[in-house]
């Protein structure tokens, strides 16, 4: 999908075809922050997986905005396909080996990665690294900004709805006046209702979530 199919059904929504109030390019601004804003608050949104080289050591820089997944050695090479590696708890696995991350353990390939929540552009492998592995990973990715109606939307054709309410309540934001703002507060509403509001979104990422209700079980 194109940007300007977006940017077009906003202008419609803002009575505003021809742009006289609200110029393309500054939709095409909102639209841009669209896109980061859906991907900030749902990551799975826009994922990538690519072949990674590890840096030296059990600390390790996540090449997305959230690292989803390290699934696989890649050998050395970073085209050799190798052993799984698995997630584990940093608390956990210090409790049984308080020594893993010594640089004196590294290895070419990692067994276990771990991720802290608070810390989610940084990631950690075990054992440590020597430099000279590569393992493939899968993270969320940063949408690239909009410089052409023409330009292709990062994000499936899913988000659509989204991102239209996010472009209209960007643009009626800087209208003065109560009504306007009341307006874009309610499309802003609706955007994080279509984001992470909605059963239909919750399904689309929540696939145990999505078993369990086919099943007949409730949730919990």
């Amino acid at each position: 999908m194109q940007a300007s199919e977006i940017i077009g059904r906003a202008a419609a929504q803002l009575i505003d075809e021809a742009g006289h109030t609200w110029p393309e390019p500054e939709l095409l601004g909102h639209l841009s922050a669209a896109q980061r804003a859906i991907v900030k608050l749902k990551p799975q949104a826009l994922t990538q997986t690519e072949v990674m080289q590890l840096q030296p050591g059990a600390v390790q820089e996540s090449p997305g905005h959230v690292l989803h997944r390290v699934t696989r050695n890649m050998g050395t090479d970073g085209n050799t396909p190798g052993d799984a590696v698995r997630r584990v708890d940093e608390a956990v696995l210090t409790r049984f080996d308080p020594g893993w991350a010594n640089d004196k353990r590294a290895r070419d390939a990692v067994r276990h990665w771990m991720r802290d929540d608070q810390e989610p552009h940084v990631f950690y492998v075990e054992p440590p690294n020597t430099g000279n592995g590569y393992v493939e990973v899968t993270y969320a990715a940063q949408p690239p900004a909009l410089t052409s109606p023409t330009d292709e939307i990062a994000l499936s054709d899913d988000w659509e709805p989204a991102l239209v309410a996010y472009v209209v309540s960007e643009a009626l934001a800087k209208e003065s006046g109560a009504q306007s703002w009341q307006a874009s507060q309610m499309h802003y509403e609706r955007f994080l209702q279509q984001v992470s509001g909605s059963a239909e979104a919750k399904m689309r990422w929540d696939p145990k979530g999505a078993m369990k209700r086919q099943q007949g079980v409730a949730d919990g």
